[in-house]
């Protein structure tokens, strides 16, 4: 009960605070203030989860994809406004995810949500440090393809939406001192999701720009309650 009031209470901060970068006169002030306080443990927090994931059956098996990877690709770092970095892993590893989970919370990672269809088949697992989400997605390859949900909500309506990028050979790269995984021909995957991704967009929305969308649905069990 009460993780669950934490939960609430950041994700409410959270909200204000994306509010107020908004906000006009004060809402450009705010941002690059708020962008620095954020990166000033972003960075830490993603070398912790990495030295975490290493020391795990989850490693080599995970990769980065997502807001993350396009920083990188784009500007040679994560967003500085991004306040989420996309982990993904098949489906056929989730329990390995499951079994890091421990490891993970006494590092500081707090579980925040797990995402479900409405079938009640879980496609996400997210966890909390400072102001970030670290959000692992559950992938499914269909053909030469991979499978994957998101869900939120846009203009009042709670959305299930269902995507597809190629499946891909991993390969390492260097982020913050740490190697991490990402999909070899990771330019392509970045054209296949965000379309002409060098420029610049605070305004994508995920639930309806992104270009690998297959199908968008009513959510109708938007439950994000987390299970042990």
């Amino acid at each position: 009960m009460l993780s669950g009031v934490r939960n609430w209470l950041w994700r409410l901060r959270t909200y204000f605070a994306r509010e107020l970068n908004r906000a006009p006169v004060i809402g450009r002030g705010f941002a690059q203030v708020h962008d620095r306080i954020f990166a000033f443990r972003f960075g830490p927090d993603l070398q912790k989860i990495n030295d975490v994931l290493s020391r795990s059956e989850l490693e080599g098996r995970y990769w980065v994809w997502g807001g993350v990877l396009l920083g990188v690709a784009r500007e040679g770092a994560p967003l500085a406004h991004d306040r989420d970095v996309d982990f993904a892993i098949l489906r056929e590893d989730f329990s390995r995810l499951v079994e890091v989970i421990p490891a993970l919370q006494a590092a500081g990672f707090k579980p925040l949500g797990q995402y479900r269809k409405n079938d009640g088949e879980v496609t996400e697992l997210t966890f909390r440090k400072h102001g970030g989400r670290f959000e692992f997605f559950l992938f499914d390859p269909v053909g030469d393809m991979l499978r994957y949900f998101v869900f939120g909500q846009d203009a009042g309506k709670n959305l299930q939406v269902e995507l597809v990028i190629p499946n891909q050979k991993l390969e390492l790269f260097e982020m913050l001192g740490r190697t991490w995984f990402r999909h070899a021909d990771f330019e392509h995957e970045l054209d296949c999701i965000y379309g002409d991704w060098r420029t610049p967009n605070r305004a994508w929305n995920y639930l309806i720009d992104d270009h690998s969308i297959v199908e968008t649905s009513p959510w109708i069990h938007p439950n994000t309650s987390w299970k042990p």
